[in-house]
């Protein structure tokens, strides 16, 4: 298969996939590699759906994946020595689906990152267009976007601002050819709609967020990677047991809702107003502070924990790689040299893929 053998070649960890258009929920061994699947059920025809590919000596490193539906999965992986992250994979409803079924997916989105653990990354190919306004949007996108903002980039916008979350595309420099992630030649159009996503406070463990234009897999996207500063670590039972313990962190970034903030203000000072302090040490006092901060900001805000059958593929063979080869030949053509006739060569080398 294509995907993997391109997979195999890189030094990445995990590649999300979307629009994959797969039926039902599973896993699938390819070559070395394994392919976690999540899309519409069997008696529906075939659209949307998303996944992710890891190499096979990377599985011990899963510790679970969901697929929640057709258009999110979660993934929780071991990247860091000391620490799972949760990995969103997402594909949203296109700028003119209805009204209702994008109050569903934004709805379903928000309860899956609400029941996830932090440290957590979206991967989002979500057809909406962010801009690059980064003084009208309250820390959410960077000034390194592109200018075209839409409804659905607005929507995205909003849930991050309301999640305390960071489009980190937005955040770093690039020149144009690693910074649109979907590209169209021929109605000579290009965007980025495809976006990689965490939280405010992990912003500085993400040391660059650009586009590659290689593999070539016949897509108009492009990959979107993520360099994230990890430590590598041996996998031990003790160290796998240690880092599953469950964490508990306040969304603390919700305050900055005035009702939430009233609600929370209201509840200590309640509890303040009953604290009896002629009776109690300095260290008593500031244990009562310290657990009423906590369990109110705890029960205002909420927090976040921290802490399918096998199929096998085979039908790669020589002649198949052949045939990419050129293929792949043909696109290196098409961008050394983007002209209408180098494009039309590389669309008929693709038709016999």
């Amino acid at each position: 298969m294509e995907l993997t053998s391109e997979f195999k070649k890189s030094n990445l960890k995990l590649l999300a996939l979307t629009e994959i258009k797969k039926k039902g929920t599973g896993e699938m061994i390819v070559e070395d590699c394994t392919i976690m699947y999540s899309g519409v059920e069997s008696s529906i025809w075939a659209q949307a759906g998303v996944g992710c590919i890891v190499k096979n000596d990377f599985m011990s490193r899963i510790k679970r994946w969901e697929g929640v539906n057709e258009r999110i999965m979660v993934v929780e992986v071991r990247f860091d020595e000391d620490e799972f992250w949760t990995v969103i994979i997402v594909y949203g409803p296109n700028e003119n689906d209805n009204k209702n079924s994008k109050d569903k997916f934004w709805d379903e989105l928000q309860e899956v990152y609400e029941k996830s653990s932090s440290p957590i990354l979206i991967v989002v190919d979500l057809n909406g267009r962010v801009g690059n306004e980064a003084r009208n949007s309250n820390g959410v996108i960077g000034s390194f976007g592109e200018t075209i903002k839409n409804i659905n980039g607005e929507l995205l916008i909003d849930f991050c601002n309301s999640n305390g979350l960071i489009i980190l595309n937005t955040w770093f420099q690039h020149k144009e050819i690693h910074k649109f992630t979907r590209v169209a030649p021929a109605r000579n159009e290009k965007s980025i709609i495809d976006y990689i996503i965490t939280e405010k406070n992990l912003r500085n463990k993400i040391h660059d967020v650009k586009v590659g234009r290689l593999p070539e897999l016949g897509s108009d996207h492009f990959l979107v990677v993520a360099k994230i500063n990890l430590k590598e670590a041996n996998i031990s039972k003790d160290t796998m047991k240690a880092t599953s313990k469950e964490k508990r962190t306040v969304r603390t970034h919700k305050l900055a809702n005035e009702e939430i903030r009233s609600n929370f203000t209201k509840l200590t000072e309640e509890k303040f107003k009953r604290m009896g302090v002629q009776q109690q040490t300095l260290e008593q006092r500031w244990k009562f502070f310290k657990d009423t901060i906590y369990d109110a900001a705890r029960k205002v805000c909420g927090f976040t924990r921290t802490g399918g059958s096998k199929k096998r593929t085979s039908w790669w063979s020589e002649e198949t790689k052949l045939v990419i080869k050129e293929k792949k030949k043909l696109w290196k053509a098409y961008l050394a040299n983007s002209t209408r006739q180098s494009y039309e060569m590389y669309k008929e080398g693709r038709i016999k893929i």
